[in-house]
Parts: structure tokens; sequence; C-alpha cells
């Protein structure tokens, strides 16, 4: 793949994840269409170094969340911790579509090595791109997600109780994100390992909507 072709394909793919992030979260799209595409584009470029001039494949992952993070917590103004969940929800949710379709594939007869090194990466990587944004649409369109993130950095955040456990599943994530070039050789463990951090996740951010308006009612 040339060097245009790829930081098409990467920024793309750093547009889908960022704006399945946003719509996890009620995030207009509008309001940072620029910013969205000024961190996809220089996210492209990090990744073509990482992988095609340092040749640091199996770091790459772990070296890219830290910087999500910052661009989520500096260009998006969200509080570090309230970044770092979004940003965890956002690598879990593109992680889980494109691990299912990895697992399609090596069900059709590919190997997982064959899915790094062939046309059929591309295929995965189009694929994933392409429904994530799909599932983005979708969540905005029937005004699903949640709403418990303010988009400020201006906020106080104690860390116990449902942050607490919030941490340590974004912990979690982590963990899963940088072993994530590892994992994904191991096909069926990859999609478990994802599908149950994404679930207790999900079921956590429910329980805190649940929460926050439990107590706009009472306030009521």
């Amino acid at each position: 793949m040339g060097v245009v072709a790829f930081l098409v394909f990467s920024a793309s793919e750093w547009v889908a994840l960022i704006g399945l992030m946003f719509a996890m979260f009620h995030f207009p799209l509008s309001g940072y269409r620029g910013q969205i595409l000024l961190c996809s584009f220089l996210l492209s470029l990090l990744s073509y170094l990482l992988f095609d001039v340092w040749e640091l494949m199996m770091l790459a992952p772990m070296v890219q969340l830290p910087i999500v993070i910052l661009c989520v917590w500096q260009i998006f103004r969200v509080h570090v911790f309230y970044a770092s969940v979004m940003t965890t929800f956002g690598y879990m949710g593109y992680g889980f579509v494109q691990s299912l379709y990895m697992l399609v594939f090596h069900f059709i007869g590919f190997s997982f090595v064959e899915m790094q090194t062939t046309y059929a990466a591309y295929v995965i990587q189009l694929l994933s791109i392409v429904s994530s944004l799909l599932i983005a649409y979708l969540i905005y369109k029937k005004r699903l997600g949640f709403s418990f993130i303010p988009d400020s950095v201006k906020v106080k955040v104690r860390m116990k109780g449902e942050n607490l456990w919030l941490l340590f599943l974004c912990v979690l994530g982590h963990i899963n994100v940088a072993m994530f070039n590892y994992l994904a050789s191991k096909g069926i463990y990859s999609f478990l390992i994802i599908s149950v951090i994404l679930s207790a996740l999900l079921y956590s951010a429910w329980k805190r909507e649940e929460s926050l308006a439990l107590n706009y009612s009472h306030r009521e």
C-alpha cells in the first residue's frame, strides 16, 4: 500500500472510531468536524511512522491510545478521566466490529496471518470503517447512547464508587488495546475478551445513566 492510500485508510479509521465514540456519548459532530478531521489526519501520520517507518507494529496500539486520550482531553476539552472513558468505549466499539469481521473471514477460510498481510486486511478495514460509521449514524438517529459525560474540563471527579469501577474497566480496556495486535492472531479469544469488556462498559454506563436520571427526577 502506498503512503497516500495508507494515510487515507488510516485517517478514515480514526474518523470512524472518533465518530462512534462521539455518538455513544451524545457529542455533536457539527461543532467538531474540523477538530475530528485534524486529529484523524495527525493520528494517521503517527500510525504510518509506527507501522511503516519505525516498524513498531506490536507497540503501536499502546503508543496511540494515550495520544487519543490527550486529543480528547486537550482538543475536544473533556476532563482527562472522561476522555479516558470515551476513548476506551471508542476503541472497544471499533475493536468489536473489526474482530467480528476477522472471525467471519476466518470461517470463510482466511488465516489470521493472511488477514494482516493480504488484500483481506484492506477489505476488513473498509468494512469496519463503513459499519462503525453506520452504527454511529443509527445511534444519533435513534437518540441512543449516554449523556453522563460533560463536555468540559472544569468538572470535579471523585475516584470512588461508579467512577472507580469505570477506571478499572478502562485499565482492562487499555491492556486489551496494548495487546491487540497479539490478540488479533488468537481469533475467537480476542473477540470474546473485547465482547466481555465492552459489555461491562455498556452496562456500567447504563447504570450510571439510570442513576443520573433518578437523581434528576427526585430534584423535580
